[in-house]
Formats: C-alpha cells, sequence, structure tokens
C-alpha cells in the first residue's frame, strides 16, 4: 500500500530544505567526558564513521560520526553525531521526525530522539564486537573472549552528558543532521560487555551505567544549539539509573 504522506509536511520538508546549511557553521558536541587520552595504555583519539539504520525504518541509512579511542583495552567512544541523514531513503524517518517535533508529546518526542540515540550506539557497539569476533576466529583465539575464560571480556564504553538536548539542522551539503548538546557540565558513560558462553556459543551482553560527573537533569537550562538549526529537543536524560 502507497503511503499517503500530509501535503503541509511535504511543504514544510521542502522549505527546510531550500535554507541555507547553516548547521555546519558551528560543530556541537556533549561534553569532554572522554578519558584523559594521555593516560597509561590511552590510544590517540580518532574521528570515525559508521552507518546505522534507525529501529523501525530499515530502508533509512544515516552515517554517523563519532569519537574513537582505546585505553587499557577497553574501546571509548564519545561525541556520537548523525552527521548526514539523505533525504530520499530517510523520507519517512524525516517525517515522522518534524511531525513528533511539532504534533507528538515530549515523551513521544524523548522515545523517538533516544530510541534513534540507542540503536546507533547497540550497532556501532556489535560492528565493533563482530569485527574483534571475526579477528579471534581467524586467529584461532576465540576461547578469549569465553565468559568464563578469567581474561578481559570485549567493553565498549560511550560517553555522553548525562543530560543532552538534541539539535536539527543541515549538514554542509544540504541533508538533515542531528546533534547532541549537553544540557550541564554532567557525564557518564553507558557500558556494553560482550563474552562468548562456551556451552552454546551465543553472545551474551551485559549493560551498565557509570555516572563520571554525577549531576541531575531537572530544571536545566535548555542550551543553545548551533545558528541556524531548524529546531531543539527540550533536555532529556541520557544516562538514567535504577
Amino acid at each position: 500500500m502507497k503511503k499517503i504522506v500530509n501535503s503541509t509536511k511535504c511543504l514544510f520538508l521542502i522549505a527546510l530544505f531550500t535554507l541555507p546549511p547553516l548547521l555546519a557553521e558551528a560543530q556541537l558536541q556533549q561534553p569532554n567526558c572522554f578519558p584523559d587520552p594521555d593516560s597509561l595504555g590511552c590510544t590517540p583519539i580518532e574521528e570515525l564513521t559508521a552507518t546505522i539504520t534507525p529501529p523501525g525504518y530499515p530502508e533509512c541509512e544515516i552515517e554517523v560520526t563519532y569519537e574513537f579511542g582505546v585505553c587499557q583495552g577497553v574501546l571509548q567512544i564519545a561525541n556520537v553525531s548523525f552527521s548526514s541523514v539523505p533525504a530520499g531513503i530517510c523520507e519517512d524517518f524525516i517525517l515522522d521526525l518534524i511531525d513528533t517535533f511539532f504534533n507528538g508529546t515530549e515523551l513521544q518526542l524523548e522515545r523517538f530522539l533516544t530510541d534513534l540515540y540507542f540503536g546507533a550506539l547497540d550497532q556501532i557497539a556489535d560492528m565493533l564486537f563482530q569485527e574483534a569476533l571475526d579477528e579471534a576466529i581467524a586467529n584461532n583465539s576465540l576461547s578469549l573472549l569465553y565468559c568464563d575464560s578469567g581474561l578481559n571480556t570485549f567493553t565498549v564504553g560511550f560517553y555522553a552528558g548525562s543530560c543532552a538536548s538534541f539539535c536539527v539542522g543541515r549538514n554542509d551539503v544540504g541533508e538533515f543532521a542531528i546533534d547532541l548538546v549537553s544540557c550541564g557540565p554532567t557525564c557518564c558513560s553507558l557500558n556494553k560487555t560482550y563474552c562468548i558462553d562456551a556451552a552454546t556459543g551465543e553472545t551474551v551482553v551485559e549493560e551498565s551505567v557509570e555516572q563520571v560527573n554525577p549531576g541531575e537533569c531537572l530544571a536545566t537550562p535548555l542550551p543553545q544549539c548551533a545558528a541556524g538549526s531548524f529546531f531543539q529537543s527540550p533536555c532529556f536524560e541520557i544516562c538514567e539509573t535504577e
């Protein structure tokens, strides 16, 4: 069945893409929550890219940029940015994003944006673990990843502002871009630890949250997006703890 799209949203989408690409004027980043790269056992930080698919939008491929480093065997990632959201294959995603911003409740908007964010983190972490798994199999060293081996398991830590606002604009080639700007100085780390069950061969994943610089996300002033951003979300809790 062909999807019938609201004509008002289509006109708004066209209007957005006729505006100049102003988001590129300033690079928004989360606070500098990264562990000190000069610490013992840490590699230099580098910027990498990955392609992710937003949950619920299998045809949409979004380019994500992030900073990457390794400290004492732990893969560490920060400043995740959705740098390229192409209008063609991501039309449904973009229209739903606009509709949720202007017609949805704050809770619906929070769920939409945090689903996108956490979906990206999961896919990046899974991709990195798959690379490590393929290398272990190729080198006949899969036992190093066994859960009961007593060795270090494979861990990816995502460092972010504990409380963040999503800014929506365009990149320098006219595509949609979604970035995060911190609401305050608090930081946290979302950790995913992988290992292989030796008996079943299945991958076991454990998740945890560490408050690097604890703080509340209540009544936090809304930070400023880059000049020319189309719209901005309220401040949402990124690293909620039990």
